[in-house]
């Protein structure tokens, strides 16, 4: 049961309603994370436009920074985002051996560049200010600086949204969920 209450689709207003009924078009459910934000539907706004930019823009493959939302969220035990993301992070092409390795990169099918932006995950994750130099040059081998950014900020994002989701025992979203609230 969630330590907050869930804001519902009949008492959301403004931009919360307009958050809920683009995330029914796309997921067909209102996330429950997106139910907490809109206590505060400027936070709720300005966290669905970061979670936009960082993951539907740029040149990183989105299966990419989907396996590094999930890997994230393997190392945070944060139920809510893996379910989410695992879901995604298939939809987006990786294969259940791939989802399955995102802990031990180096026993898993990926390609190299795939390992360099896994690795630097990882660690960053792990612990953001003991990254390794070395992993940083792997990622300019494979990746430019501006992707490198674009790495970075999918991890930061999750590492956020999962704190955020765990200090508020928030469950995996349900097929449907919110949409009837």
């Amino acid at each position: 049961m969630p330590r907050i209450s869930l804001v519902g689709r009949s008492t959301a207003a403004g931009a919360a309603r307009e958050a809920f009924e683009r995330k029914i078009a796309e997921r067909g459910n209102i996330p429950k994370m997106y139910r907490v934000f809109a206590h505060r539907p400027w936070l709720l706004t300005t966290m669905d436009a970061h979670f936009a930019a960082v993951m539907g823009s740029g040149t990183v493959p989105l299966k990419t920074k989907e396996m590094l939302a999930l890997q994230t969220s393997q190392e945070n035990a944060t139920r809510y985002c893996m379910a989410s993301h695992t879901i995604l992070a298939e939809r987006c092409g990786a294969t259940p051996a791939q989802l399955s390795a995102l802990r031990d990169v180096e026993a898993g099918p990926f390609t190299e560049k795939e390992k360099a932006a896994l690795r630097f995950g990882l660690q960053m994750t792990r612990d953001a200010n003991r990254v390794p130099e070395a992993t940083l040059e792997e990622l300019r081998h494979h990746y430019t600086e501006a992707e490198i950014v674009e790495i970075a900020a999918v991890v930061g994002l999750f590492a956020y949204f999962n704190r955020f989701n765990n200090a508020f025992a928030l469950e995996p979203t349900e097929p449907g969920e919110g949409v009837d609230s």
